[in-house]
């Protein structure tokens, strides 16, 4: 079990490695062609949009199988309207065998622009879909106590129940109902709303 454990963690650390190295890579690439938002933002749109909708695509360009010539031959066809950095880069990454590593590239690349420009992303977890009139009530809250500039990555997960799950980073702050399962009868958006918002002042007490 233990064993089985450190092996997933050695890989899963690799990949990071990975993942750091071609980040930077590529922000040096897109910043020489002054075009780092925008090649970050393509990349992560190839990640979470475009693979996970053409499966068979993501095989092709992750294959060891598949001659270089036919990889590059996909990509120019598919990927030839977006930044030519971008396109170069990815043909790079499946010379090296490491297309399987893009995921963690682009989230990579992300922090470290986010990092340069002084803005955080925070991931908020909620039981039920944030109303998008509550989205920029959250930004500015958490803009305010983070005294950053703040992207807001949402999610959701029944098993909370209600409240919020605040992650900045590596840090958890956790003002979700789950064990309050007996007193938790949610039967109304608004009060829904006003728990995200209680929860949101105890994340600003503990995180001052």
């Amino acid at each position: 079990m233990s064993a089985s454990g450190s092996g997933n963690l050695a890989y899963d650390t690799e990949r990071q490695y990975i993942g750091t190295v071609y980040a930077k890579g590529l922000l040096g690439a897109a910043e020489k062609a002054n075009q780092v938002t925008q090649v970050v933002d393509e990349l992560e749109s190839i990640v979470v949009d475009v693979l996970p909708q053409l499966p068979k695509l993501k095989l092709l360009l992750e294959s060891p199988r598949v001659p270089m010539e036919v990889k590059e031959k996909v990509l120019n066809q598919s990927f030839s309207a977006g930044s030519s950095v971008l396109l170069t880069f990815l043909k790079v990454v499946c010379r090296h065998g490491r297309f399987d590593c893009l995921r963690v590239i682009s989230r990579t690349a992300t922090a470290l622009l986010q990092e340069q420009t002084g803005v955080v992303e925070v991931r908020v977890t909620t039981a039920e879909l944030v109303p998008e009139s509550m989205h920029e009530e959250l930004k500015t809250k958490l803009g305010q106590i983070l005294e950053k500039q703040v992207v807001i990555r949402t999610e959701t997960d029944a098993d909370i129940l209600g409240g919020l799950v605040v992650r900045v980073g590596d840090t958890v702050f956790d003002g979700s109902v789950a064990n309050q399962l007996s007193q938790i009868r949610r039967t109304a958006v608004d009060q829904a709303m006003q728990q995200i918002r209680q929860s949101l002042d105890r994340f600003a007490v503990d995180a001052s």
